[in-house]
């Protein structure tokens, strides 16, 4: 948690993020969240997801 949380801001977002959006990266709605902020980096949460 520490390594997400430092260039977010150690904020409650970094636990909502990795837990529900990551499912909608995968298959749901990708477009949707990428566009919000899965684009900026990408390589950071497949980490915590995978």
């Amino acid at each position: 948690m520490a390594r997400g949380c430092r260039p977010r801001g150690c904020r409650a977002p970094a636990r909502r993020v990795h837990g529900r959006r990551v499912r909608y990266v995968i298959g749901s709605e990708p477009g949707q969240v990428n566009g919000m902020r899965w684009r900026p980096r990408p390589a950071r949460v497949l980490t915590y997801d995978a």
